[in-house]
């Protein structure tokens, strides 16, 4: 019990798994371009930036080496008779009898496939078409993205092609507040796509050539307000905002939550920065002031503030103690303003905030009416997503779910997942709680495996958290184990496996866990563990008959993900 239920216990084995199993095998040693290195910097981590295999003291005496091997004999022994009685399952064939497997490979085949089908569905002279075409040539000129600086910035982040979310951001945003304007027409806007499809620039691009065509460019105060959940995310956020800025004039600054006050003050006062991206508890105390303290009317002015974004918004506003902050900055600044505020509301799963507010009444009701905000949703009929009433996932992820019969089997599963061809490139592990990230981390450790955790709560230190979530961004960690709170906002490029050792909670959360692969069209995986003969295992299936997806199940067998035939 002390363990959750996570006991290192090796299940039917099969060949190939009785090779070491060396931390490094797993471990990306450096990004593309880059190089490994050594963090010395995260005492809780166990060193998971190491570079090399961990190894096991060696045993005090020959004879205990002796006794080590000879039980592992027979362990291996009972393993093969174990495995002679029962008869394997078979795996799925494609259409040219070839072996299905549950790769990034894979993936991009299924993808193929479906697009196949896609276009023989497809008229030629269906006027859809024809928008998709034109949107696949569509430039950031032609949609009035025309500061130079902007557009260099841009080319320098690679985008020099706006996605189609962006396309139609551009559309709805790009027209800028000035102070004598009285228009009302079209200014709030929910951007609901899947995850690692360009949300954030899809927002900050406009927003910005809004600024820089207006006549308050230079007026020295904030414009644009950023609300985050969680303070790795609005990190992110700032990070591309800044890269975006670059040579404009403008500037980016980060107020979060953990961080002294007082500098925050510091840098308004000197730097008066044009976007401010934070947490909704300091964004308020900046706001309002602080309650408990002398400073009760708020140091940032938002006078001029043209826009407010909030990022992940279903979790700013369905959560407590986000909600009373974010929803008492909202009434304020509406309060203040002398023209319109804009309100931009983002998530993949934002629709679902609609539902919920229709369904019972809140203090939220009066900013969240659905018919007061223009839907920018990409393109709704992408063939590259799937697409539900208030969900978005992308297809170029590929789904499956591997049964334990019991769950003190699931880290020697675990294990072979990791160890199957070919490598997981970064593999990012959820479990329910933080107590279970450290459990699992130990656990993979007794195992050779090398992981890094992240999780929140008092318990976690805000530095280790933010080095964590940077080497994973940066592709220098190969295996991080996280709470829920990594399903938002971490955007890492090199990420091909997102395994739920513990299920989410419902399909919502599970497309935002699982948008942490495949990001930017890139192929990726999810692999599901359920366990034991209740009815759990069914809840992958449930999850992928509301998002619109397919659910493989798989065993990891003969060092692959085989996807097994029904």
């Amino acid at each position: 019990e002390d363990d959750e239920g996570y006991d290192y216990v090796e299940d039917d084995d099969d060949e190939g798994d009785d090779d070491d199993f060396f931390g490094n095998d797993i471990i990306s040693p450096k990004p593309v371009g880059g190089q490994g290195r050594k963090s010395g910097s995260i005492s809780s981590s166990g060193g998971f930036f190491l570079d090399s295999p961990s190894s096991q003291p060696p045993p005090s005496s020959r004879q205990e080496k002796n006794q080590q091997q000879e039980n592992k004999k027979k362990q291996q022994q009972e393993k093969k008779e174990r495995r002679a009685k029962t008869p394997l399952k078979k795996t799925m064939l494609d259409n040219n009898g070839n072996e299905m497997y549950l790769t990034c490979e894979q993936a991009e085949l299924h993808l193929q496939s479906h697009l196949d089908n896609n276009s023989l569905e497809t008229d030629d002279d269906d006027e859809t078409t024809t928008t998709t075409t034109k949107e696949a040539t569509t430039t950031w000129k032609e949609l009035k993205i025309t500061n130079p600086t902007l557009l260099a910035n841009l080319q320098s982040m690679s985008c020099s092609t706006p996605l189609a979310v962006q396309i139609q951001s551009c559309q709805a945003l790009l027209n800028p507040i000035d102070d004598d304007s009285t228009t009302t027409e079209q200014q709030d806007v929910l951007i609901s796509t899947h995850t690692g499809s360009g949300k954030t620039l899809s927002f900050l691009v406009p927003l910005v050539q809004n600024i820089l065509s207006s006549n308050n460019s230079n007026n020295n105060n904030v414009k644009i307000i950023v609300m985050t959940p969680g303070r790795e995310l609005a990190s992110q956020i700032t990070s591309v905002a800044r890269e975006l800025l670059q040579g404009t004039g403008l500037t980016a600054a980060l107020m979060i939550g953990g961080t002294p006050y007082h500098r925050n003050l510091d840098v308004l006062r000197k730097k008066k920065p044009d976007i401010v991206v934070g947490t909704p508890g300091r964004i308020a105390e900046l706001v309002l002031g602080r309650m408990n303290g002398a400073d009760r009317t708020g140091k940032l002015k938002t006078s001029f503030l043209q826009s407010i974004i909030l990022d992940e918004c279903d979790a700013l506003l369905d959560y407590e103690p986000h909600s009373e902050p974010t929803l008492a900055v909202l009434e304020e600044v509406k309060r203040r303003q002398k023209h319109r505020l804009r309100t931009v509301l983002c998530s993949a799963t934002a629709l679902d905030l609609f539902e919920k507010t229709t369904t019972k009444k809140s203090s939220r009701s009066s900013i969240l009416q659905k018919d007061d905000f223009l839907h920018v949703t990409g393109k709704e009929d992408d063939p590259l997503l799937a697409t539900t009433t208030t969900t978005s996932v992308s297809r170029t992820v590929l789904h499956g779910s591997v049964h334990v019969s019991h769950r003190r089997f699931a880290l020697d599963t675990l294990r072979r997942v990791l160890h199957t061809e070919p490598m997981p490139r970064q593999a990012l592990i959820f479990v329910e709680n933080a107590r279970k990230v450290g459990i699992v981390v130990d656990k993979l450790a007794d195992m050779g495996i090398v992981a890094a955790p992240l999780f929140g709560g008092t318990k976690s230190d805000k530095n280790d958290r933010a080095e964590v979530a940077r080497a994973l961004r940066d592709g220098y960690v190969g295996i991080v184990v996280s709470t829920e709170m990594a399903a938002r906002g971490i955007d890492a490029p090199l990420l091909t496996h997102v395994i739920n050792l513990d299920l989410p909670t419902d399909a919502s959360h599970y497309a935002h866990r699982s948008g942490r692969c495949g990001r930017g069209g890139r192929p990726g995986v999810v692999v599901n563990f359920t366990s034991g003969n209740g009815g759990e295992k069914s809840v992958p299936k449930r999850f992928a008959e509301e998002l619109g997806i397919d659910m493989y199940s798989v065993e990891a067998r003969g060092g692959k993900l085989r996807i097994l035939e029904d």
